[in-house]
């Protein structure tokens, strides 16, 4: 028996559900689908990423910094220009080539997700 793969879509715990959705949109040009005072669902390109409302500190502990998603898209310039042209507090590597035929940028959210945009060299 054998079954086929749609979709894969992270869900994040989050502080602020308004915050890391207004990240995502205003920031990366993801659309919002779903927002509730505890639950929201992100899109771009048929893809989505989930956010719930962390239960206590002791989750967002526990998920900051040790959280990373690799986003493949097909211009990192580009998606690095929208980010640059919103002058975000958050840690970001601009593009550079990786040895593995990648060109990267990082961005980390609100909520210490280390995001990878990545585009084939």
């Amino acid at each position: 028996m054998s079954y086929t793969t749609k979709r894969i879509s992270p869900m994040i715990a989050v502080a602020n559900i308004s915050v890391t959705t207004a990240f995502y949109t205003d920031v990366l040009g993801f659309n919002t689908t779903i927002s509730t005072d505890n639950y929201a669902v992100v899109e771009k390109d048929g893809h989505t990423i989930h956010f719930m409302l962390a239960s206590d500190q002791s989750v967002l502990d526990a998920t900051r910094g040790h959280t990373d998603i690799y986003i493949e898209v097909t211009d990192v310039n580009a998606l690095w220009a929208l980010v640059e042209s919103n002058n975000i507090p958050y840690k970001t590597k601009a593009p550079f080539d990786q040895p593995y035929g990648m060109r990267e940028a990082h961005i980390e959210d609100p909520d210490g997700v280390l995001l990878f945009f990545a585009q084939p060299i």
